[in-house]
């Protein structure tokens, strides 16, 4: 049975939702108006991160990470005025937002952002850019800065564009 839960929701339209690691009650999501925590598993929202600005209108994705300082939030979205890819990370404890060191190559619509396994402090984030390539991207520093690792080849019939990663279970270098 589904219970409607959007009290304090800023936008009816989730993109994306992850659960904090180090908090089991609390929820985030990523809405076409910006960033939500719940701290009551989803009952009721509250709006974070930057809030009113139009760096987080049209999140695509938020993924939760823990790390030395709390928990850590990454969030992918899209400028509306160019559809830049814009990637926001926090540091820790107080969810507000910085931006993420990109290359200028960077811009696109986001497909995916995935923790590796193993390597805590690995992000894979996924990208279809404007002339629509595909891209996964990489950070080692749970996204405070990101770096090519693969380009996806553009066929005059399709576009092969990443929508996510799978890790191998017990070689964290194979990804399908």
């Amino acid at each position: 049975t589904w219970i409607q839960s959007n009290t304090g929701l800023p936008s009816l339209r989730v993109k994306s939702l992850c659960r904090d690691p180090s908090d089991p009650n609390r929820v985030f999501a990523a809405c076409t108006t910006g960033l939500a925590m719940s701290d009551d598993n989803g009952r009721t929202w509250v709006r974070i991160g930057m809030a009113g600005s139009e760096y987080l209108n049209n999140a695509e994705f938020v993924l939760a990470t823990a790390s030395d300082t709390g928990t850590r939030l990454l969030v992918g979205s899209v400028w509306p005025g160019d559809g830049s890819t814009l990637l926001h990370y926090s540091t820790g404890g107080d969810y507000n937002l910085i931006p993420s060191e990109t290359p200028e190559s960077l811009t696109g619509r986001i497909t995916f952002i995935h923790q590796n396994s193993t390597r805590k402090s690995r992000i894979h984030c996924g990208v279809e850019d404007a002339v629509k390539e595909g891209y996964v991207w990489f950070s080692n520093d749970l996204g405070a800065s990101f770096t090519e690792f693969m380009t996806f080849p553009h066929y005059s019939f399709e576009t092969v564009v990443p929508t996510g990663m799978v890790e191998h279970p017990s070689d964290p270098s194979l990804w399908w």
